[in-house]
């Protein structure tokens, strides 16, 4: 067992693919999950940031941490802090790889703090959506005015013209 703390600081609105984002977060909380004893306490914290239009999403978790020279390569394909189990069950490498792919084709960042025995933090940022601007007004049409002329006569000469 382990402990969930989420906090939401706002409501922020990012043009994201939900679907990839959802499997960034799953992919992060699952390894925080295995990372961590029983006991262990994961925080998912939602950041709006409208200052600089960032949407802020931070994973961090007690767990055993991460040391610093796998941290250089934590997001290289195949690379895993995993060491397979007797059933050659261990990290694949590819999540972490995809992570960052996927934020980055979101014009997003990726980063990772880890201190080994205190636990890691993942933290994403997001362009936050910019709605369209607004048409500016219309100006007022030019005014106008109009009057009634009566039509114009038509004559027809019976004149022949010579020259």
């Amino acid at each position: 067992r382990i402990q969930l703390q989420t906090s939401y600081d706002g409501h922020p609105q990012a043009l994201i693919n939900v679907g990839q984002i959802q499997q960034v977060l799953m992919n992060l909380i699952i390894n925080a999950r295995q990372a961590m004893s029983p006991g262990g306490r994961l925080t998912v914290q939602v950041k709006n940031h409208p200052e600089t239009s960032i949407a802020e999403i931070v994973v961090k978790d007690t767990g055993s941490g991460i040391p610093a020279d796998q941290l250089k390569k934590i997001f290289d394909r195949f690379f895993s802090t995993k060491t397979g189990d007797e059933a050659g069950q261990g990290g694949s490498g590819l999540g972490l790889a995809l992570a960052r792919e996927v934020i980055e084709a979101h014009q997003g960042r990726i980063r990772v703090e880890s201190t080994v025995g205190k636990g890691t933090a993942f933290t994403l940022k997001l362009p936050l959506h910019q709605p369209a601007p607004t048409a500016p007004e219309t100006p007022a049409a030019p005014q106008t005015s109009t009057a009634t002329v009566p039509p114009a006569k038509i004559f027809r000469s019976t004149r022949k013209v010579t020259k």
